[in-house]
């Protein structure tokens, strides 16, 4: 339904009136016209209802005055809603005037001529005439006709006002032109030119049918038509500071409350305006809640070509993004209004909106400031003071106004409670009792906190806590190391402050914070602390950040361990492989090989991070760096000498942490981003084109490339950061845990980037997600879209990301990766890449493998090409590799196959099977009643299957028959039989594997018997005890029952270690290690013997 809606209509010059009663109507002088002031705003308006039409059919009781009369009197919205949004102040009645016609087939000309003929044949003596056109639909125009004032002007016809609608209009398209006709104009999105975006505001919002599709009018229009007192008005210049409002809605009157504020500029005629909206009255279905803020420009300029803005003369912005309700702020949220200074400077202001009362809101205005508070920009300390604010340590002195309060005394009532919130939380204290402290009262609001604080082995030898007394420097040390664990008390004193002496009550504890280099004293020369000097709230501040990070320097450099377990936070992501540290120090890579980045050197190491197709490491040995893979980038991937303690590497690009804790960074450089900054760093992190580190004081530095803003770190202090391709994240806090802040980012892809509320304790970026382990130790992604990252459950200790994979480190010390899905695609469920496998099995030139969670993974010829069908998703109990297709077992039971499958293959048979087995163009399967059921080629006999019982079958490549295990223990035979393949010997057997021309078994008693061809001695068993059996062609391997492997009648490169399953292809091997993870030896034509990423650890 589309509005359009302008308005016409020649303006005079205000009389002398204006200039004599200006101030009581508009005080502020924020009217800089008349004609918008109180026009025709008050009283009862009556309006002459016309029917305009063309030569035709006259369509009775809806085109008819007198019932549309009716209607707007008796039935509409249109009265009850100017009577609420007025207050009662304005009450527009309606009167039959007549029916005119006009022969005009152009709209807007028409709609003139029909206003024109109204005023001829109107009587005269209304306030207005409401024209209504037969020939237009749901449009309308309106003239709002000569400045006057309710009771003073001219009536209708002379004072050419009038409002004219569609034929099909809604009551709210009356009131829209009506509103025009009161000098309303269009409001406007934030730098739209369109003048009906505006969801909020029945004169831009598109027209519906209904009352709750209403809309009222912003609170600027409301004032110039004389609905809102001058004493409900307020106005805000940069010069009155930081200022307070509470803001009313609609039909709401607080004790000070105001239904708007005007925020002037030094120019005239301009000004940006907040009032209220609540959901009510004819306000129900408004987008948003909250307080919405407009830029209102009465200047001539403004006003470009529009029609309606030209004739009402000014021009009404959303303030904000073009979004539909971005003007309206919500509780907690803020906007920044740009303002141009009377000395040409630009600043800015902060509107931000702290509570909701009811249907009120506290709003605070003031400059723009860094950070939580408004009054430590500058401040030696502000990025403690931001590092306690960030801990919910502490709220500031007013949290109205955002102020700390720096340069104020802290009272050791403050203090107690500080130091409690940093050290034990609020939400375990006991209640207070008031009979621990002469001078504690029970309902003191610092009382739980002293008193937790006496428990704690303070004692006042005064039998007084002075809560009020501002605290002094020593009670600050005696506090600091009494409460906190991270400062150890120094065994004694040594005199190292002037004015401190020997037999000070203190001087144990404030040497204690000298040692740990929380406090150099007051002054150097010579040496003092000054005991006796209260602490202000800045100070303390950093006190208590110095003491809750002071670093563990037992620990600064690394040593490694023989016993470190796989991956113990040493994991590291690539943009397409995965890198880990084993428990004996060495480094495995998975994943894509293509530029060597698997290939990792021999050493053990203490530190790995995972690149662009490289990888660098920390050598456990001297701590020095190496790097390997990327080819072309080999002689930049040198790094430079000297010992380091972390090491971080992006796209093309590397940086390490010395052990002075200073960065070096070495490789690309061509948005500077290894010019790393001097100083002294706890972290750094590598990303696309930019670095990000953090200094030993907790503050964040990034330097390279900035096009998204990137590298403009904020203000504060941070545990962890992550440099991402075109953003950042990190961590803020003082100690292990804390809230996330991202920075960076397009416009496109910034709302997509928001991090999650809560705690983190870790955080890893790729492109284009981010992950975080919360402080439970469970995981949390953001970024692109969180829900095609389909992350796992449980806990975890660490996490990396690079390109689209992201791995972490579960509390059982395994590893879990997982992917972001392709649009459209459900979330791929996470992966182990380094193991997790229960069994593996061989075909002609593929491979497959069964995870230990079900799922299936294929590999090798056209299979892992993708000529072929690919293995299917899901869980999976059983999997048989055949000659150039594979089937398996869903956990239902039921039989899916893939691969190079015929018509005949891949008609599975229905039903719940137990075991399975392909060949070589056919399939078996024991079904759940111990049945058997065969599918495929049959030129051999090979569906020919022996009835009874069993219990496992098998075939494999190479292979046109199948050999099955009953329930008796016997073996049955059955296909084609060249070399006595088919005749089983007799005994008892528990497990059974058949290859080309020969098959194996083993014996109830684990040793194990082979029969058919032996050209090559294949069935020339080794002796020992075996727990699993595999057939190839020609070939033989089994596992003993002491996890080792052995092949026969030859054994080239086959792997050493433990093991658990074993299978054999036409000229491949395969075998899972006890670790679950997979290796395979051989042939590798076609890619049969080289597992991909999350399957082979090496």
């Amino acid at each position: 339904m589309i509005v359009l809606s302008v308005s016409v209509g020649a303006q005079t010059q205000p009389p002398d009136w204006y200039d004599e009663n200006a101030f009581t109507f508009d005080p502020h002088g924020l009217i800089s016209l008349l004609p918008w002031m109180s026009a025709y705003g008050s009283g009862t308006d009556t309006w002459e209802v016309w029917v305009c039409w063309t030569p035709g059919p006259l369509v009775a009781n809806i085109h008819d005055p007198e019932r549309l009369t009716k209607w707007l009197n008796e039935e509409s919205d249109v009265i009850p809603y100017f009577r609420w949004l007025s207050g009662d102040r304005y009450r527009p009645a309606f009167r039959v005037g007549g029916t005119v016609e006009s022969n005009h087939s152009q709209q807007v000309i028409r709609w003139i001529d029909c206003a024109d003929r109204a005023k001829q044949a109107s009587a005269g003596g209304a306030d207005g005439a409401l024209i209504i056109d037969t020939s237009s639909s749901e449009e309308g125009l309106a003239g709002p006709g000569e400045w006057c004032r309710a009771g003073e002007c001219g009536s209708f016809p002379g004072n050419d006002r009038w409002a004219i609608v569609g034929g099909d209009a809604f009551a709210d398209t009356y009131v829209h032109e009506i509103g025009h006709a009161l000098h309303w104009p269009h409001s406007f999105s934030h730098g739209s030119s369109w003048e009906y975006d505006n969801p909020m505001d029945v004169m831009g919002s598109p027209t519906n049918d209904g009352k709750r599709e209403w809309r009222a009018t912003p609170a600027v229009n409301r004032y110039a038509a004389g609905w809102i007192d001058p004493d409900e008005v307020a106005t805000w210049h940069s010069a009155k500071g930081v200022t307070k409002f509470r803001i009313d809605p609609i039909g709401v009157s607080t004790t000070n409350g105001k239904q708007m504020v005007a925020l002037t500029y030094t120019e005239d005629d301009l000004f940006d305006m907040l009032g209220a909206r609540v959901r009510g009255g004819y306000d129900l279905d408004i987008p948003k809640e909250g307080v919405e803020v407009y830029r209102v420009d009465q200047r001539a300029e403004a006003c470009r070509n529009d029609l309606a803005c030209i004739s009402l003369n000014r021009r009404i912005w959303q303030r904000g993004s073009a979004e539909a309700a971005e003007h309206v702020l919500g509780p907690g949220e803020s906007m920044s209004i740009p303002i141009i200074y009377s000395d040409g400077t630009e600043g800015a202001r902060i509107v931000t909106v702290k509570r909701r009362v009811e249907d009120s809101f506290d709003v605070v205005i003031g400059p723009p400031f860094d950070g939580t508070f408004r009054d430590d920009d500058g401040s030696v300390h502000e990025v403690n003071i931001e590092a306690l604010a960030q801990e919910s340590i502490t709220a500031g002195c007013d949290a109205d106004f955002d102020l700390f309060c720096p340069d104020r005394p802290v009272t050791r009532a403050q203090l107690a409670v500080l130091l409690i919130r940093a050290t034990e939380g609020e939400t375990t204290l006991p209640p207070a009792t008031g009979n621990v402290y002469s001078d504690v009262a029970a309902d003191a609001w610092y009382a739980r906190h002293v008193e937790w604080f006496a428990r704690q082995a303070w004692t006042d030898p005064q039998g007084a806590f002075r809560p009020s007394d501002p605290a002094k420097r020593a009670d600050v040390a005696e506090f600091i190391v009494r409460l906190l664990p991270t400062v150890a008390m120094a065994p004694e004193s040594t005199g190292r402050f002037a004015d401190v002496p020997a037999d000070h009550p203190h001087i144990r504890s404030i040497e204690s914070l000298a040692t740990a280099d929380i406090t150099k004293g007051c002054d150097t020369d010579p040496p003092r602390f000054c005991p006796d000097k209260p602490v202000t709230r800045a100070e303390i501040a950093t006190f208590l950040v110095r003491a809750l990070t002071v670093p563990d320097r037992e620990s600064d450099v690394p040593t490694g361990s023989d016993t470190t377990p796989l991956g113990s936070g040493q994991i590291a992501v690539g943009s397409n492989h995965t890198c880990a540290i084993r428990s004996d120090g060495t480094v495995v890579c998975a994943g894509s090989n293509s530029y060597g980045q698997l290939d990792s050197p021999a050493g053990t190491f203490v530190a790995v991070s995972a690149g662009d197709n490289y990888s660098c490491a920390i050598l456990s040995t001297d701590h020095s760096v190496i790097c390997w893979g990327r080819e072309w980038l080999a002689s930049n991937l040198v790094a430079p000498a000297g010992a380091f303690i972390a090491v971080s590497t992006g796209a093309n690009h590397a940086c390490g942490l010395r052990t002075d804790r200073t960065v070096t960074c070495w490789g690309n450089n061509d948005s500077q981003q290894t010019a790393a900054p001097t100083g002294t760093f706890s972290g750094v992190s590598a990303g696309g084109g930019h670095s990000c580190g953090i200094r030993t004081d907790g503050t964040a530095v990034c330097w390279g490339s900035n096009y998204n803003g990137q590298s403009d770190a904020p203000t504060g202090r941070f545990i962890a950061i992550a440099a991402g391709s075109g953003y950042s994240c990190g961590i803020r806090g003082i100690q292990t845990e804390g809230p996330v802040t991202c920075w960076g980012f397009d416009e496109y892809w910034r709302s997509r980037f928001e991090p999650p509320d809560g705690r983190f304790t870790a955080i890893a970026a790729g492109f284009p997600q981010t992950c975080g382990i919360r402080s439970d130790g469970t995981i949390s992604c953001w970024g692109f879209d969180g829900s095609r990252m389909g992350y796992p459950e449980g806990r975890f200790s660490a996490i990396a990301a690079g390109g689209d994979q992201t791995c972490a480190i579960r509390s059982d010390e395994r590893i879990q990766c997982w992917d972001r899905a392709s649009f459209g695609d459900a979330p791929v469920e996470p992966y182990e890449p380094f193991g997790g496998f229960t069994t593996v099995t061989a075909g002609n030139k593929h491979s497959c493998a069964l995870r230990s969670d079900g799922r299936v993974m294929c590999w090798g010829d056209r299979v892992a090409r993708g000529y072929y069908d690919r293995e299917p998703s899901g869980r999976f109990t059983a999997v048989s590799a055949g000659e150039h297709h594979t089937c398996g077992i869903r956990a239902d039971g039921t039989v899916a196959c893939w691969g190079s499958t015929s018509a005949s293959l891949s008609n599975e048979p229905s039903g719940r099977f137990a075991d399975i087995a392909s060949g070589d163009g056919h399939a078996c399967a024991i079904r759940s009643d111990g049945t058997i059921v065969c599918w495929g080629d049959n030129r051999y006999g090979q569906l020919s299957a022996p009835s009874g019982e069993y219990i496992h079958i098998t075939s494999g490549s190479r292979a046109r028959y199948s050999c099955a295990i009953r329930t008796d223990g016997t073996i049955t035979c059955w296909g084609r039989d060249r070399n006595g393949e088919t005749i089983a010997p007799s005994g008892r057997y528990v497990a059974i594997a058949a290859g080309g021309g020969h098959a194996c078994a083993i014996r109830s008693d684990d040793t194990v018997s082979c029969w058919g061809d032996n050209r090559s001695g294949q069935i020339d068993v080794p002796s020992g005890r075996f727990m699993t059996i595999a057939v190839g062609s020609g070939r033989s391997c089994g596992i003993r029952t002491d996890n080792s492997l052995i092949c026969w009648p030859y054994q080239p490169d086959i792997p050493t270690g433990r093991f658990t399953a074993v299978a054999v292809g036409l000229s491949h091997s395969c075998a899972v290690h006890t670790d679950g993870i997979v290796t395979c030896w051989g042939s590798n034509d076609r890619g049969q013997a080289d597992p991909p990423m999350t399957i082979a650890g090496q």
